[in-house]
């Protein structure tokens, strides 16, 4: 079940790198939390780094007992 849970995690952050800039339009307090979400983001590509929560997702489903990635 926590491996459930990091996937929502890791689906709710990549969202909001894509659409929170609306979200940072419309509420400015949000603003510096955005460009810090992009700025990791862009970070992990360019570096061809893998996220933390992918470890800890693959952690998840190791003790699970289910193979990485599916």
């Amino acid at each position: 079940m926590p491996a459930i849970g990091l996937v929502v995690v890791h689906f709710g952050f990549l969202g909001y790198v894509v659409v929170g800039g609306f979200l940072a339009w419309q509420w400015t307090r949000t603003t510096w939390a955005h460009i810090a979400a992009v700025a990791w983001g862009i970070a992990l590509i360019a570096l061809k780094a893998r996220c933390p929560l992918t470890y800890l997702q693959d952690w998840a489903r190791q003790q699970g007992k289910v193979a990485p990635g599916g």
